[in-house]
């Protein structure tokens, strides 16, 4: 076996291994550490602060605008910066929306919602609110009277639609037939001038509350004495309230006397529109007087026949409509008068009510809710939701009693419950 020799290789040039080595380095080769990528500058901490310096606290859902003015507005102020804009955001626009520079909000469905205002000239600040968007009626209850033990009378409440919150506001006064203001805000109703009177067509005055239960006003000079009042309603811009009143004609006291009236807001210019005489207390009460949308005109039913009627504001040029009913009210967008009108039933010997609608003409008159309640047992209000979208109603003028909420058509009624033995106001 031969054994072969190699030639030893020769050592590579100084410049070829100098080379390799920079070679091995630059493609990260070998154990040599890259360098540290520089470390660039901190970035100064703004001092800009955002403060959100009036929001409100809960909102009516479908409240919007009354007399061109939003009703509910959040604003901001921005320190340490010549830009002073904000930008505003909402964590739930299903339910609450609000405009993203003005801050105009709009309740849409019930829930609580955050709403942030932040700064557009350092968007890392900002500030934050939660709102609640609530949906409440307000009706007067048969409650025991905390100023006379042993005895009720009809007290303020609220009542969430769904049933899910309600509380007593008034605890004062006694208050029929609550009406509430464009804003929501106020709450207008009828009350005894003597908390202790509960005398029919004695010392009753309307007033005016605001939704927490402070009285607002009342008419001082007490011009409604002796004039029972009842079936209030507020002007779309929230100016003016009309009611209805009866009294004891001065002319000849055995009729009774019954008139739609007019006040302004803060219970000032009472103004009487109409006035019949009816003979005996053989009439029924009458039904609401309320506002058209555009606020031109007022409807009521007369109670010697209980034909409907519109009449301008001012009470002039009135129309008898070829219907009769109880209660009429325009819809929001004032395509529709709803009302409540009474059938005979021959196999019950005995009236029942249905809620209907018609043209503000009169014409197309359709049954829209048929409870089969008796006439007894049904209170002639039906109240509009601040969008126009339901109805509320009382199955009852006597005891607790049910209110059902259905869409505008009468569509999908549902009961909730509380009481509503008095009035519905929305």
């Amino acid at each position: 076996m031969k054994v072969y020799h190699l030639p030893p290789l020769p050592s590579p040039p100084v410049i070829f291994v100098a080379l390799l080595t920079l070679s091995l380095a630059g493609c990260g080769g070998g154990s040599t550490a890259s360098a540290p990528s520089p470390t660039p500058p901190p970035t100064p901490t703004s001092n800009i602060a955002v403060t959100i310096t009036a929001c409100p606290t809960v909102v009516q859902r479908g409240v919007t605008i009354v007399n061109g003015t939003p009703v509910y507005t959040c604003t901001a102020s921005v320190s340490n910066s010549s830009n002073t804009a904000v930008t505003w955001t909402s964590s739930s626009t299903s339910s609450l929306k609000i405009d993203l520079s003005t801050g105009v909000l709009t309740p849409l469905l019930r829930g609580s919602v955050i709403i942030t205002a932040t700064s557009a000239a350092d968007t890392t600040k900002s500030a934050s609110v939660t709102i609640k968007v609530v949906d409440r009626l307000f009706t007067s209850q048969a409650e025991p009277l905390p100023w006379l033990p042993g005895l009720n009378g009809m007290l303020l409440f609220y009542l969430e639609t769904d049933g899910s919150d309600s509380a007593e506001l008034l605890t004062t006064r006694e208050c029929w037939d609550p009406a509430v203001s464009p804003d929501h805000k106020h709450v207008a109703c009828g009350t005894f001038v003597i908390p202790t009177d509960s005398v029919q067509f004695q010392s009753t005055e309307l007033i005016v509350v605001t939704t927490d239960g402070t009285a607002a006003g009342t008419s001082a000079s007490t011009p409604l004495a002796n004039v029972q009042t009842f079936s209030y309603a507020w002007s779309p811009d929230g100016k003016k309230i009309v009611f209805v009143g009866a009294r004891k004609d001065p002319a000849n006291s055995a009729n009774t006397l019954v008139g739609v009236f007019t006040i302004n807001a803060d219970l000032s210019g009472m103004t009487q529109l109409t006035s019949e005489s009816f003979a005996g207390n053989t009439i029924r009460s009458p039904g609401p007087a309320s506002f058209s949308p555009d606020g031109k005109s007022i409807i009521y039913n007369v109670t010697a026949d209980n034909n409907i009627r519109v009449m301008n504001v001012d009470g002039t040029n009135p129309m008898v409509l070829p219907v009769v009913g109880d209660g009429p009210v325009f819809t929001r967008d004032g395509s529709k008068i709803l009302f409540v009108n009474f059938t005979w039933d021959s196999a019950q010997s005995r009236y029942i009510s249905q809620i209907e609608s018609m043209n503000p003409d009169g014409n197309n008159v359709q049954a829209i809710v048929n409870p089969g309640f008796s006439v007894q047992d049904f209170y002639y209000d039906i109240a509009i939701s601040p969008d126009g979208l339901q109805i509320a109603y009382d199955d009852s003028n006597v005891g607790p009693g049910k209110i059902y909420i259905a869409n505008v058509d009468g569509s999908g009624a549902t009961a909730i419950p509380g009481g509503g033995s008095q009035g519905i106001g929305w």
